[in-house]
């Protein structure tokens, strides 16, 4: 850990495309030991993007993070922005990410509106699951 109290920047160890609904692709960052714990991160918005320290966060050699831009958002593929963009569809596109990455459970941060995201996500995939992280 650096003094600032974040840990070393590194880049993503792979990327994985998910798309989710008529025009819409995610592009999903992976951070992290391969056997760490599974851990989504979900930013705040809606329009936002991933702030770009958040991989520094957590402990790398602990953790398996991913992040994605929301649909319309970042770094997003999306023919419209707005098209099929509503909460539930956001909600759904984090269970979409965890079935194309292979994990069976995770635990879900949310900052801003992702802690509304993670909520709903755990209370809909429970038992995909394993805990919850949410501030701001």
């Amino acid at each position: 850990m650096l003094a600032s109290g974040l840990w070393k920047a590194a880049p993503p160890r792979a990327r994985h495309s998910v798309a989710v609904g008529p025009g819409h692709i995610l592009h999903v960052r992976e951070y992290g030991s391969p056997s760490g714990l599974p851990l989504v991160y979900l930013h705040g918005g809606p329009g936002g993007t991933t702030p770009p320290r958040v991989a520094q966060l957590v402990d790398p050699a602990m953790w398996r993070l991913f992040t994605f831009d929301q649909r319309g958002c970042g770094e997003c593929a999306s023919e419209d922005a707005l098209r099929d963009n509503t909460t539930g569809e956001l909600v759904a596109d984090v269970e979409a990410v965890r079935r194309a990455v292979g994990v069976d459970r995770w635990v879900v941060m949310g900052s801003s509106y992702g802690t509304l995201l993670a909520a709903l996500y755990a209370a809909r995939h429970a038992e995909h699951v394993s805990g919850a992280v949410i501030h701001a």
